[in-house]
């Protein structure tokens, strides 16, 4: 074998190779996002909009916009919009039946025990301008506890959740939305959580990123909602105002198809027999 075989044979394998671990590179690329829901945020059409923390103009922003099951009827209240209003602890929501004081101009909810039901659970509808997957939420003020129930749309297009016809069971029940899973004040979604308490101090940040794993364009955040799955026994004692919330998306690049990648290993074949001893 001549010193010029020996230099093209692993020359072609080294080609190859690079091509193969460059494209694998340019796929899809992971990058962390938050938003902070403070007096930065636009406000038009009763919602706010929120670009992203990082400063990245092509990066993902958030329109939220609230609802309220305030709609009085026999058996399950249905579903109004509410306004989104900005504080100095992050975005609270005052519904059509509650005081604008405090505590219930934050995230509330309440048992009526007359009627048996749930009614006045608030809730913030996140919409991204693209797909994100959710790995962490923020509450800056609250008041005895901050337990919630999220939502993500599986639907098509954008959600809609039409005034005094929908009820919180018939969104999870309609077949677009599904629960990530409800969180109690201690990070996690199986109901252990502490309660009672009362704190106004420290943000509190909660880590789902165990369970929240598929990223969605649209969240439906709750006060904790026995109508969304929610320990009835944990519910109705939580005030908060949403002050951020954290995600991640998959950036840039694609694949190269295995036809392609074939077809180059092919073309190296001919200088292999060329070559040969």
């Amino acid at each position: 074998m001549s010193i010029r075989q020996l230099i093209w044979i692993p020359s072609v394998f080294l080609f190859t190779t690079l091509f193969m671990v460059n494209q694998i590179q340019a796929a899809a690329e992971t990058k962390m996002w938050s938003w902070t829901f403070n007096n930065s945020g636009d406000y038009g059409s009763n919602s706010w909009k929120y670009d992203n923390e990082e400063g990245d103009a092509a990066g993902p922003t958030v329109t939220n916009s609230a609802y309220a099951n305030t709609n009085d009827v026999n058996g399950e209240d249905r579903l109004q919009s509410a306004t989104p209003t900005l504080w100095s602890g992050g975005l609270g929501i005052d519904n059509n039946d509650d005081s604008s004081s405090s505590p219930w101009h934050a995230f509330s909810g309440r048992y009526q025990s007359g009627a048996s039901e749930w009614d006045d659970m608030d809730a913030m509808l996140l919409s991204f301008d693209r797909d994100v997957t959710l790995t962490s939420v923020t509450m800056g003020w609250h008041y005895k506890d901050y337990d919630f129930s999220l939502l993500a749309y599986t639907g098509a297009g954008a959600p809609s959740i039409p005034n005094n016809t929908t009820t919180y069971s018939g969104l999870l029940g309609g077949g677009s939305w599904e629960l990530v899973g409800n969180f109690y004040n201690d990070g996690t979604d199986d109901g252990s959580g502490s309660e009672g308490g009362t704190s106004t101090g420290a943000d509190k940040t909660v880590d789902i990123s165990s369970v929240s794993t598929t990223p969605r364009s649209y969240y439906l955040l709750s006060v904790l909602n026995p109508y969304l799955g929610g320990d009835a026994n944990k519910a109705g004692d939580d005030f908060f105002k949403l002050l951020a919330v954290a995600g991640k998306t998959s950036e840039g690049g694609t694949t190269v198809p295995v036809p392609a990648t074939a077809l180059l290993l092919l073309l190296g074949l001919p200088w292999l027999r060329r070559f040969r001893v």
